[in-house]
């Protein structure tokens, strides 16, 4: 094997790798390479093969480079613009978000920070009521209210689950709740 076959067979192999050519398209260009009757010339003064599907996708990729390239050099350039000067007005509107961030919650916020966002129960009470319950699995959240009383929360729960029979029912469970920190107290399970 003579240095300029292999040099050329190197340059294939690496532009296969790069995606610039497709697996069969270095295949083709391989068997090309071996052919006894073709010389370097006539190698080289040959037409190429017509693009396949997968010489659009290499096409694809080279695009993809490109733009990845553009955006990634976008970016950099971004890291390097001088900072404008700021703007008066917005300076007073970070100010005052400022001060509203620094203003202390209200009892309602505070109380309403006990509860779950997501459906109103307090974790603690659900807890303490999939405990008690012959099958915690069993467990469907309906409803939960409340009233501050300053110091202790009231809470009122309203659940189904399985009874010991096995049948589905609606239960209360009622609750006080620490007015400061959110923490149960007591519970028990009422009728209504």
């Amino acid at each position: 094997m003579n240095d300029d076959l292999l040099s050329q067979l190197e340059r294939l192999a690496k532009l296969k790798d790069q995606g610039v050519i497709s697996e069969e398209e270095f295949l083709q260009q391989k068997a090309n390479l071996f052919k006894p009757t073709a010389s370097p010339i006539a190698r080289a003064l040959a037409p190429s093969p017509t693009p396949t599907s997968t010489g659009k996708k290499s096409n694809w990729k080279i695009w993809l480079y490109v733009f990845l390239g553009f955006a990634v050099v976008g970016g950099i350039s971004r890291l390097f613009e001088p900072e404008k000067a700021p703007d008066k007005n917005a300076a007073n509107v970070s100010t005052s978000t400022e001060t509203t961030a620094e203003a202390p919650k209200s009892r309602r916020e505070v109380v309403e920070g006990f509860f779950s966002g997501w459906d109103g129960s307090h974790r603690q009470l659900e807890k303490a009521i999939k405990e008690s319950m012959n099958d915690p699995d069993s467990y469907e959240h309906v409803e939960t209210r409340f009233k501050d009383n300053g110091s202790t929360i009231y809470v009122l729960t309203k659940f189904r689950g399985k009874n010991a029979f096995g049948g589905k029912i609606v239960n209360y469970a009622e609750g006080n709740i620490d007015g400061n920190d959110g923490h149960l107290i007591d519970w028990k399970f009422v009728k209504q």
